[in-house]
């Protein structure tokens, strides 16, 4: 029998006093537990606090947390969005209409998120004053307010993390239509009323679609397919600028990652993965 041990599926955040912040199922002999844990890597990587679904909102396990400057967290699961201090105290707790699978600072700083059906979502960090829009009033979606990602993609509108041009105040995701297939999408933020307008979005991409990565001037947008390519799109307008076949598909495709010298590193999972 293969042994089961604890696992993780999201990425873990780093807080700005050191403490590393990261949900995993912990496998007991009753099953698998989610827990939301902090650790002090600055003290022999010493337990802070763990948290569980008795405190958090259930779906939390497979959501990415965000840590701002001064150390505070927030985490979303299917029902609600917490902000917690770098100890584990709560500060505030407000309702999300669906799951986000990721959160991200706006171009204001307010913590901005899409929902897997179709939610657009900001909030103030300090207020926690909400607004809200559903962006996909036309579309139906299943039961679940927390989907498994092992379900058919075509079930969820927008799956991961949004990328941010503070600067343009521009908001860039990725959205699954009905038949399963992608586009990227452009948004322009209001920071008088947060809420977003629609500037561009791209013509469908066939299949999966990795989260959007901004290139270090914000004049591109990389991403991969699961049909085994490395997109270039260019932020102004859409428009792919080139695109480059990887050598591999993969039906759940990691994006790219841009380092400061500009190298892209393309990204994949061995266990989706198959030669092109």
């Amino acid at each position: 029998v293969e042994a089961v041990s604890n696992r993780q599926s999201v990425r873990m955040v780093m807080g700005p006093e050191g403490n590393l912040y990261f949900s995993m199922l912990r496998i007991t002999p009753e099953g698998a537990v989610p827990e939301f844990r902090a650790i002090d890597t600055r003290n022999d990587n010493q337990d802070v606090f763990t948290l569980t679904t008795e405190d958090l909102s259930s779906g939390f396990f497979g959501t990415n947390a965000l840590v701002d400057a001064d150390g505070n967290i927030y985490v979303s699961g299917e029902s609600q969005l917490q902000k917690l201090t770098a100890t584990g105290e709560r500060i505030w707790t407000i309702g999300v209409p669906g799951l986000p699978r990721s959160l991200q600072f706006g171009p204001d700083g307010n913590v901005v998120f899409f929902t897997w059906n179709g939610w657009f979502q900001s909030v103030d960090p300090i207020t926690a004053d909400v607004t809200r829009q559903n962006l996909t009033p036309n579309r139906e979606y299943g039961n679940s307010s927390a989907p498994r990602f092992t379900d058919d993609i075509s079930e969820r509108a927008y799956i991961d993390a949004p990328a941010v041009d503070a600067k343009q105040s521009i908001v860039y995701t990725t959205y699954t239509t009905r038949a399963g297939n992608s586009r990227i999408e452009a948004w322009s933020y209001d920071a008088a009323t947060n809420g977003i307008t629609l500037s561009w979005a791209t013509d469908v991409i066939g299949g999966n679609v990795t989260s959007p990565v901004l290139s270090a001037d914000y004049q591109r947008i990389y991403v991969e397919t699961s049909g085994g390519a490395l997109r270039a799109i260019d932020a102004a307008d859409g428009v792919t600028v080139w695109t480059a076949a990887l050598g591999y598909r993969s039906s759940a495709p990691k994006e790219p990652v841009v380092n400061e010298f500009g190298y892209i590193m393309p990204g994949g999972d061995p266990s989706a993965a198959s030669m092109a």
